[in-house]
C-alpha cells in the first residue's frame, strides 16, 4: 500500500457526457487546428474531454476541425473507412493461424473478424491445402507452422508485459484490453522486424487505448450519427492502431538498435557507450564510431543543449562523469511516462503532439527538466545525483505544473542560450516549480510505481528542503533508512559517534556494509544498460525467513563491534585526557578510528 492512498481510479464517461462534449466541440465558433493546440499546450484539454479526438486532429488521423456538415460526414466517413480497413487487414494477416483460425492465446474467447466484431469461424479457403507441408509436424522449411510456432513464442514475450503495465489501474488488468494490446503490439513487430519488440513499446501504447476506448459510443440506431461514425467503440482497436502507428513512427527510432549515428570516438569513449558501439571501430583508425539512435539523442541533449543553456550544471555532470543515457533513455523511451503520474503524463503528452509529432520537442522538455532540479542536483553527490534523475521529483506542493513546462521546452526550442535557461529557473522560483533535494533524502522503493499509477496530481512525493538534523547529519538520515535491523541501532551509535568527531569514519562502515549485504541493481547505476533501466530479471525463489535470520545475526554483531570501538574511542578521548574537558580537545581525525 503507497503512502499516498490507492490509485484514483477513472471511471468511463457516461454516453451522454460524450455527445456533450462532442456537441461542445464542434459548437466552438474558434474551431480550428491551432485553436486546438493552443489549448493543449495550456493545458486545457482535461475540461474539453475527447482528449483522443485531440490527439487524432494532430497527428492528421482525421480531416481538418471545422463544424459539421453533410458534406464533411462523407469526408470522416472516407478517412475512417480506409484506415480502419488496413488495420482489419493487418488482423486478417497476422492473427490467423496457417489453417485460417484466429489466434487464441489470450483470456477472452474466440478471435476478431476484419469488421471488428468477435469472430470464432475459420477462414475458407478456396485452394487445396498440401499437407505435407501445411501441417503442424511437418519439417519442410517452407513450412507455415514454424513460423507461426515462432509467432506465438513472441506473443508470450509480448503478453509478459502487457500483464504488467499500470497494475494500480483497474482498466489494464481486463482480459479484452490485454488481449487488444497483444494483438496490436504484435502487428507493429511484424510489420518493423529491423526493430522487432523491446520493452518500454507497451507504456506508450497503454494511454492511446485508454483514450481511445474510454472516448468511444456504443452502437445506436443513428448509423449515419457522425459521433457514432468518429467515435465507434466497435472499432477502439482500429482506431488506437492509427494513432500508435502514427507515434512509432518517430518513436521507433528510440528502439533502434542499430548503430547508425555517427560520433567522434573520443566523445563516443567519453559517454561510456563502448559496451554496445565502439566495437565497430575496433581495430580500425577511424576517427568516428557509430552509436545507437537513442544514445545519438543523449549525447545531443547533453553536449548540444545542456551546455550551451546552463554551462555550471553541465560541467558538474562532467565532473561526476554522469553519463546522459543513464536517465535519457527511460525518460525519452517513455515519453517521460514514469517521471509524472499518469493524469500528468497524458497532459505532458497533449501538449507534446499538438506541438511537435515528431516528438523533437522532447529534447527540450529533457532540459526543463533539469532545470527544475538543478538546485538539487548541483548540492548532490553522484549517488544522489541519479536518484534525482531516476525518481523525478515534484515541486513542495506536488502540483507538476505540466503547462509551465511545456511552455519552458518551446521557449528553449526557440531561443538556445544561457539566458534561455536563466529566464526558465527564474520563473520555476517564482512559482514554486523547483523541485528536488540534496543527497540523502529518502526515498521509498515504491515511489516510482505510486507516481505513474496515480491519478491524482499531488499523490507522487513533493520534494522538501533538506535541513540539518541536531542529533544526526544526512549522513545518519541515510543510515537510518536501512530501517529495522541496521537502522535503529545506527541512529544511536551515529550520534555518539558524531559528537566525537569521528562520523564519517563509522558512516563509512556502515555504508560499505550496507553495500555488501545489500548490493545496488548494476542497471540503473553502475553502467550503461543494455536494457531499459526499469527491466529486472525475474526474481528466484527464495528463502526469505533464513535470509532475514542471517542478516539480523550478521547486523547485530557488526553493531555490536562498532559500538566497542566507538567506547574504546570515548575512554581514550575522554577518560585518557584528563587535562581539560572534551570540549577543549581537539577533535581527532577521520582516520582516527579504523573499523
Amino acid at each position: 500500500m503507497s503512502d499516498y492512498g490507492e490509485v484514483e481510479q477513472l471511471e468511463r464517461p457516461q454516453q451522454a457526457v460524450l455527445l456533450a462534449q462532442w456537441a461542445a466541440f464542434f459548437g466552438d465558433p474558434l474551431l480550428s487546428l491551432p485553436h486546438l493546440k493552443h489549448k493543449a499546450i495550456t493545458g486545457h484539454l482535461d475540461s474539453r474531454g475527447l482528449r483522443s479526438l485531440h490527439w487524432r486532429y494532430y497527428f492528421s488521423l482525421l480531416p481538418s476541425p471545422s463544424a459539421t456538415s453533410t458534406s464533411s460526414s462523407s469526408t470522416y466517413a472516407l478517412f475512417l473507412g480506409r484506415s480502419r480497413a488496413e488495420y482489419a487487414e493487418l488482423r486478417d494477416r497476422f492473427l490467423r493461424s496457417p489453417d485460417g483460425g484466429w489466434v487464441a492465446d489470450g483470456e477472452t474467447e474466440g478471435g476478431t473478424s476484419k469488421d471488428g466484431r468477435k469472430d470464432g469461424r475459420k477462414a475458407s479457403t478456396s485452394t487445396a491445402i498440401d499437407v505435407n507441408v501445411n501441417n503442424p509436424l511437418s519439417q519442410e522449411p517452407s513450412n507455415l507452422w514454424g513460423t507461426w510456432f515462432d509467432d506465438l513464442e513472441l506473443r508470450r514475450t509480448i503478453r509478459q508485459d502487457v500483464k504488467r503495465t499500470f497494475p494500480e489501474i483497474d482498466y489494464f488488468r481486463e482480459p479484452e484490453t490485454q488481449d487488444k494490446m497483444t494483438d496490436l503490439l504484435f502487428i507493429l513487430c511484424k510489420l518493423s522486424p529491423e526493430i522487432g519488440y523491446r520493452q518500454g513499446m507497451h507504456e506508450l501504447l497503454a494511454p492511446l487505448l485508454w483514450a481511445v476506448d474510454f472516448d468511444s459510443l456504443v452502437p445506436s440506431g443513428a448509423l449515419d450519427s457522425l459521433p457514432h461514425l468518429v467515435l465507434a467503440r466497435d472499432y477502439v482497436e482500429h482506431d488506437t492502431w492509427s494513432l500508435f502507428s502514427a507515434l512509432m513512427k518517430t518513436a521507433r527510432t528510440l528502439y533502434d538498435h542499430t548503430p547508425s549515428v555517427p560520433l567522434p570516438v573520443d566523445r563516443a569513449a567519453a559517454s561510456s557507450t563502448t559496451s554496445l558501439t565502439l566495437a565497430h571501430a575496433a581495430g580500425t583508425s577511424s576517427t568516428i564510431v557509430l552509436v545507437q539512435p537513442i544514445v545519438g539523442t543523449a549525447i545531443r541533449i547533453h553536449d548540444k543543449l545542456l551546455q550551451t543553456i546552463d554551462p555550471l550544471l553541465w560541467a558538474k555532470m562532467e565532473k561526476l562523469r554522469v553519463e546522459p543515457q543513464l536517465y535519457a533513455i527511460r525518460w525519452l523511451r517513455l515519453v517521460f511516462g514514469r517521471e509524472f503520474p499518469i493524469v500528468d503524463t497524458l497532459q505532458l503528452w497533449d501538449g507534446l503532439f499538438a506541438e511537435d509529432t515528431s516528438l523533437r520537442l522532447m529534447e527540450y522538455i529533457c532540459i526543463a527538466m533539469l532545470l527544475r532540479i538543478r538546485d538539487a542536483l548541483l548540492a548532490s553527490d553522484y549517488s544522489g545525483f541519479l536518484q534525482l534523475l531516476l525518481r523525478y521529483p515534484s515541486p513542495p506542493d506536488g502540483n507538476n505544473r505540466i503547462p509551465l513546462l511545456l511552455q519552458q521546452a518551446i521557449l528553449l526550442r526557440d531561443n538556445v542560450s544561457e539566458q534561455a535557461g536563466e529566464r526558465c529557473r527564474e520563473q520555476n522560483a517564482a512559482l514554486g516549480a523547483t523541485a528536488g533535494v540534496a543527497s540523502g533524502d529518502d526515498r521509498d522503493d515504491d515511489d516510482d510505481r505510486d507516481r505513474r499509477g496515480s491519478g491524482r496530481r499531488g499523490s507522487n512525493r513533493q520534494s522538501v528542503v533538506a535541513s540539518p538534523q541536531p542529533q544526526m547529519g544526512a549522513a545518519a538520515a541515510l543510515l537510518a533508512e536501512g530501517g529495522g535491523f541496521v537502522g535503529d541501532i545506527a541512529k544511536g551509535v551515529y550520534g555518539r559517534a558524531e559528537a566525537m568527531g569521528i562520523n564519517k569514519a563509522i558512516f563509512g562502515t556502515f555504508n560499505d556494509y550496507r553495500r555488501a549485504a545489500n548490493p545496488p541493481p548494476r542497471d540503473n547505476l553502475s553502467e550503461i544498460p543494455n536494457r531499459l533501466p526499469w527491466d529486472r530479471p525475474a526474481t528466484p525463489v527464495r528463502d526469505y525467513l533464513s535470509e532475514i535470520a542471517r542478516l539480523k545475526a550478521s547486523n547485530l554483531a557488526m553493531s555490536k563491534a562498532i559500538g566497542l570501538c566507538v567506547g574504546v574511542a570515548e575512554r581514550e578521548l575522554v577518560v585518557s585526557h584528563g587535562n581539560g574537558t572534551a570540549d577543549e580537545q581537539e577533535p581527532p581525525s577521520q582516520n582516527a578510528l579504523v573499523v
